[in-house]
């Protein structure tokens, strides 16, 4: 479980691909095959200086294991800013050619902003040939490519569950919600019991929650065909289901509507406004940061399905991989390096329980100790067993689009707007909708539904 998370916020500008005068490449620079065992020996017995951009604090730690194993590699980690900084230093080397590091952290949305801007190395020759079998299967999907290329290794996921307040669920008796249906019931139930509580918050500020919440329903708003050509389908059948159920619970004014990640928010959580945080697994450990006060009050469960059917089906929010990018000098080096990081079974567990992210990679997953440790803060509940279980339920086919970036940036102030207009969240995905194709047609793009 994560005990201590920043919430990384993607890039602060538009991309403006093809007005900037770079066209779409869905396959940038592939070795034709990939190198041999005695090429690759070669490669890390050869001394190498490699760049290593993260905003993951204390990675160095890790690093060394790498370090130690391989000696004449040394790996210079830096981090150049987080969310906004990070990307726009990325992008600028993409679109000069020069001034990128060998790896760079990236979160998956916005890996098809990079292949679009020709940043990334198809990695697929250099890593092993049991590297899909080592991570989760849908965050394989996440840095894959149409055509087998794989655009950056796994490093840490959010799968979505719901944390919920046992006292106040007991105090009111009301169950755990294990459909929607029941959600919105508990809702009215609990508002009705007393008015200064809420079951949930609706926050209009946090595109990257609402996403989780589409991927859960089946919504695929976003993706992108050939080299030009992009879907854009935000206002889907499954997109306006969540939107009109937001939207009723908004109405009847059984949700809060407060913006996210801000004191006045965490304080909510701590004076018990909010009875639940539908969160990823990194949340859990974000929760216990910023409520300390209701500690052994909270636990964690499955989200509410859409289908009483039994199946379990879950969204993912956050997460993140490392690419090598394009321009790197030492493709094989910085390959097995971005490899090693994340599935090495002493390094992956660090960064698990020293950074405390959610892992990708199947030996952490599998791990029964790590499974099996409580949490006091969730009263001594095993969380990493329950989340593990939730992230082999996330679909493994969402996708993303090539200006993630705006997408966030056009539904923060839209929905906004709507949350004060009584709450119009099926008014705003529509005009979401609008407003992306006439974006995506300005930068040059075909777009499709």
């Amino acid at each position: 479980m994560k005990k201590q998370v920043r919430k990384v916020i993607g890039l602060a500008t538009s991309v403006g691909l093809l007005s900037a005068g770079v066209a779409l490449a869905p396959a940038p620079a592939t070795a034709a095959s990939g190198p041999t065992p005695a090429q690759i020996a070669k490669a890390m017995n050869t001394p190498t200086t490699l760049t290593f951009w993260t905003w993951v604090g204390n990675i160095q730690d890790e690093v060394k294991v790498f370090e130690k194993k391989y000696p004449k590699i040394h790996v210079k980690v830096l981090n150049v800013g987080q969310g906004g900084p990070h990307y726009q230093k990325l992008r600028a080397g993409a679109l000069s050619g020069s001034g990128l590091p060998d790896v760079a952290q990236v979160e998956y949305q916005y890996i098809p902003t990079f292949v679009a801007l020709k940043a990334l190395l198809d990695i697929s020759p250099y890593v092993s040939k049991d590297f899909r079998k080592k991570f989760v299967d849908w965050t394989v999907s996440q840095v894959s490519g149409p055509k087998g290329q794989i655009y950056g290794v796994p490093q840490d996921t959010g799968p979505m569950g719901l944390l919920y307040r046992k006292d106040i669920f007991d105090k009111y008796g009301i169950s755990v919600p294990k459909t929607w249906d029941e959600f919105a019931a508990a809702a009215h139930k609990l508002h009705a019991a007393d008015p200064n509580v809420y079951l949930a918050d609706f926050t209009g500020n946090d595109g990257g929650w609402w996403n989780g919440l589409l991927w859960q329903a089946g919504s695929r708003p976003f993706g992108i065909k050939g080299t030009s050509t992009v879907k854009i389908a935000t206002d889907d059948a499954n997109s306006q289901k969540v939107a009109n159920y937001w939207a009723g619970l908004v109405k009847d004014g059984v949700v809060a509507t407060d913006p996210a990640w801000n004191n006045d928010w965490y304080a909510g959580w701590n004076s018990g406004k909010y009875a639940t945080w539908p969160t990823a697994a990194w949340g859990a450990g974000f929760m216990a940061d910023n409520a300390k006060s209701t500690a052994g009050n909270w636990r964690v469960a499955p989200m509410p399905q859409w289908s009483a059917s039994g199946k379990q089906v879950a969204g993912n929010w956050g997460g993140s991989s490392d690419v090598v990018l394009r321009t790197t000098k030492n493709p094989i080096a910085a390959a097995q390096f971005a490899e090693f990081l994340n599935s090495n079974p002493k390094t992956a567990m660090m960064l698990s329980t020293e950074q405390f992210q959610f892992p990708a990679a199947k030996i952490i997953l599998g791990n029964k100790a790590w499974q099996n440790s409580s949490v006091a803060f969730f009263g001594g509940q095993k969380v990493n067993q329950l989340f593990g279980q939730i992230s082999n339920t996330v679909a493994k086919d969402y996708k993303w689009s090539p200006f993630q970036d705006e997408v966030y940036t056009e539904w923060q102030n839209i929905l906004a707007s709507a949350i004060v207009n009584k709450g119009d969240v099926p008014g705003a995905v529509k005009q979401l909708q609008s407003s992306l194709v006439s974006y995506a047609v300005d930068q040059g793009f075909t777009v499709t539904h």
